[in-house]
């Protein structure tokens, strides 16, 4: 069965890469609300010819967000995807476009435009042989993922709670495996507070908010479990004015990444609960959990499963395993839907200069997420 959409897919493969290369070349920073805005409607478009009704939902202060949906019978699916890229205006001079053997190399080619262009050809697979799924479908793209989906959160979680399944196109990563758990993200920032004084003529009047700072951040490292999945890192850390005045403020940002929600929230917890260790410093935690993790569950392992055999039908495999970043994935699993991330297409290098995406693997993948849609 899923065989003839493959090789619709692969007669069409040379013009839809030619499509993607179109697509690579509209950039669209998540910050450039303009440049965005065409790739949203560039999507809707393409949506629209395959029969959706095709809705702007709001994404201010960044660009709107797309709903195309077409009717059925019972529970929904969802897609979801995003067309937002890391890569800022003008990256193409540096990093343009191009077909490197198998593959295809371009800002955001990988992460997701690639991904979401194969969702757009498995759904004209599905239309090119009058298959589809008997479900309500919904196709949400996303303009703002790439910066913590402040706006699309909102959308993701109330499109996708009374659905049977999400499906995420993000790509696959190198090797192709689904992602069947994602770690949660949660993002801090701490700022400490001491009293500046001339480190040579008066050291003891000051209180120094770097020697605070180094401080807490023993604390902070030392909650870690990597032995469950849970990491931290402090990243960028600023403070003090000169070398010879003692350091009235001191900050530095905190990424912490956990399996499981009970871990995150221990975490979270623990950094709201710091309390100085200098006497006349202060200091203050702000930040949280912005993406609780995709636990891996039942059901989840179940929509994996039926992937799986529909991959073992089209001559290849597939593996389930997870990664530490986070995706709209970890939204929809958080709220107890049945979620399976990385159906996109086979690719690597994201947020480099080095993003690449498979073009041999493009057509199975795609029909491996079609007949998915059409069976679950």
């Amino acid at each position: 069965m899923p065989q003839e959409l493959e090789r619709y897919l692969r007669e069409r493969t040379p013009d839809l890469i030619d499509e993607l290369g179109r697509w690579i070349e509209l950039e669209s920073f998540s910050r450039d609300v303009t440049s965005v805005s065409w790739m949203v409607n560039l999507v809707g478009e393409r949506l629209r010819e395959l029969g959706a009704q095709v809705r702007l939902l709001s994404g201010k202060p960044q660009a709107d967000h797309l709903l195309a949906s077409w009717p059925g019978e019972g529970a929904p699916i969802i897609i979801i995807g995003h067309v937002d890229t890391v890569y800022p205006p003008d990256t193409l001079a540096e990093f343009p476009f191009r077909v490197d053997g198998d593959v295809v190399r371009g800002p955001g080619v990988s992460d997701m435009k690639g991904c979401v262009l194969l969702a757009c050809a498995a759904l004209e697979a599905l239309k090119a042989h009058k298959r589809w799924t008997k479900r309500p479908l919904r196709f949400l793209v996303t303009s703002d993922e790439e910066i913590g989906s402040p706006t699309s959160r909102p959308h993701i979680e109330a499109l996708s709670r009374d659905c049977r399944a999400a499906l995420i196109i993000e790509s696959a990563g190198d090797g192709g495996f689904l992602k069947v758990w994602r770690k949660g993200v949660s993002m801090y920032q701490l700022q400490t507070n001491g009293r500046a004084s001339h480190a040579g003529v008066a050291p003891e009047l000051g209180v120094s908010a770097v020697t605070e700072l180094a401080q807490q951040i023993t604390q902070i490292v030392a909650l870690a479990r990597p032995e469950l999945g849970t990491t931290i890192n402090v990243g960028l850390i600023n403070g003090g004015t000169a070398s010879n005045v003692v350091a009235a403020e001191a900050s530095c940002t905190i990424d912490v990444r956990a399996r499981t929600l009970a871990e995150a929230e221990r975490i979270d917890a623990a950094l709201h609960q710091l309390t100085p260790q200098l006497a006349g410093a202060s200091l203050h935690v702000s930040g949280g959990i912005n993406r609780p993790p995709m636990e891996q569950t039942p059901a989840t392992m179940e929509l994996y499963t039926a992937a799986e055999a529909i991959a073992a039908e089209l001559g290849f495999t597939v593996t389930a395993n997870g990664t530490g970043g986070g995706s709209d994935g970890n939204f929809t699993s958080a709220i107890g839907v049945p979620t399976l991330d990385g159906l996109g297409g086979v690719g690597s290098g994201s947020h480099s200069l080095d993003e690449w995406f498979s073009i041999s693997q493009f057509a199975p993948r795609a029909a491996m997420l079609a007949r998915l849609i059409e069976t679950i």
